[in-house]
């Protein structure tokens, strides 16, 4: 996993590089420095940084349709993990399997972040902060309110795969 800044500060570098290298071709063929390298110029820095940016937001919407995909699997699984007497936070990170792809990667970044002294239905939200999705987002909310409020989780989770899956 490579970080936002690392990015953003590797595509700048290229988009200067390119730039400058394009400004510099004219005072060498011409010897001045001529409009049309300037508007290339900025067009190449414009390109890579647009690119960038697409190849970015395409990649979090596949990332963030992967794990719309699983998520009625996953909270089966969780439903089925409290039934058999786990508590919902064993039953989450018990539910981190390999073929849940992006998730997987999620629920193992709460279950280590909640290990401190937070409340981990709060941790549990942070997962919106990272994919951007509705239907996880609401999803996680009703969960979070179930655990706090001590109802019929495992029953709920259930409803909830369903009506997931009917609605896709």
């Amino acid at each position: 996993r490579i970080s936002l800044e690392t990015i953003l500060g590797a595509t700048t570098l290229f988009s200067l590089f390119i730039f400058f290298s394009t400004l510099s071709l004219s005072p060498i063929i011409y010897h001045e420095l001529r409009i049309p390298y300037v508007i290339y110029a900025l067009l190449g820095m414009f390109l890579i940084h647009f690119s960038a940016y697409i190849l970015l937001y395409f990649k979090a919407e596949e990332r963030t349709a992967r794990i719309e995909q699983v998520l009625p699997d996953a909270f089966q699984l969780i439903a089925a993990n409290i039934r058999s007497g786990m508590t919902p936070f064993q039953a989450l990170r018990y539910a981190a399997r390999d073929e849940f792809g992006p998730f997987k990667e999620e629920i193992e970044y709460i279950t280590a972040k909640s290990l401190g002294t937070t409340d981990f239905s709060a941790i549990l939200l942070e997962i919106n902060k990272r994919v951007k999705s509705e239907l996880l987002d609401r999803s996680l909310k009703l969960f979070a309110s179930a655990m706090r409020a001590g109802g019929r989780l495992a029953d709920l989770l259930d409803d909830l795969a369903r009506d997931i899956t009917e609605t896709r």
